[in-house]
C-alpha cells in the first residue's frame, strides 16, 4: 500500500514553520515536498503536513493511502479521539476532513514514534535549512 510520511518543523515553538511528506511504496520514495509556512506552531505546521499528505495522495489518484506522523494530537484528532479545541487548528482540521470527505481516496491514519518518521522529518527541515534559520547539525525537538 502507498503510504505518505508527514512532518512540522517550528523554530521556536512558536515561530517559523515548514512541513515535509514523503510519498513511498514498499520502501521507495515515489515523491516528496517540503514548504516553509511562515509564522505559527509546531501544531499548526504538522497540520499542513496532513493536508499536503492528502492532497498529494489525491493528486497521484490513489485509491488507498495510509497516513502516518508522529504527532499524536495531528493523528488523534483527525481520526476523532480527541476534541480540537484551538480555534487555529479547528480550521486546519475542518480543511482535512472536508479532503478526507470528498477525496476518492480513502484514507487511514496511524501514529508512529519520530524514529520511524526520519525522511519526513528531514524534509520538514529543509526549507528552514535553506532559510539560514536552522543548522544542518542541529536537532530539533518538535
Amino acid at each position: 500500500m502507498n503510504t505518505i510520511y508527514f512532518d512540522g518543523t517550528c523554530v521556536p515553538n512558536p515561530g517559523e514553520c515548514s512541513y515535509g511528506i514523503s510519498l513511498q511504496l514498499d520502501g521507495k520514495e515515489l515523491d516528496s515536498f517540503s514548504c516553509a509556512i511562515g509564522k505559527g506552531t509546531n501544531n499548526i505546521a504538522e497540520y499542513h503536513g496532513v493536508i499536503s499528505a492528502m492532497q498529494m495522495a489525491s493528486a497521484h489518484n490513489l485509491k488507498q493511502c495510509k497516513i502516518i506522523g508522529d504527532s499524536l494530537l495531528v493523528i488523534n484528532q483527525i481520526n476523532g479521539n480527541w476534541k480540537v479545541k484551538d480555534p487555529k487548528l479547528k480550521i486546519l482540521y475542518d480543511v482535512a476532513k472536508n479532503i478526507q470527505a470528498f477525496s476518492k481516496t480513502q484514507f487511514s491514519f496511524f501514529h508512529v514514534k519520530r524514529q520511524y518518521n526520519k525522511r519526513a522529518d528531514e524534509l520538514s527541515r529543509l526549507p528552514l535549512i535553506e532559510k539560514g534559520i536552522i543548522p544542518t547539525s542541529v536537532d530539533i525537538k518538535n
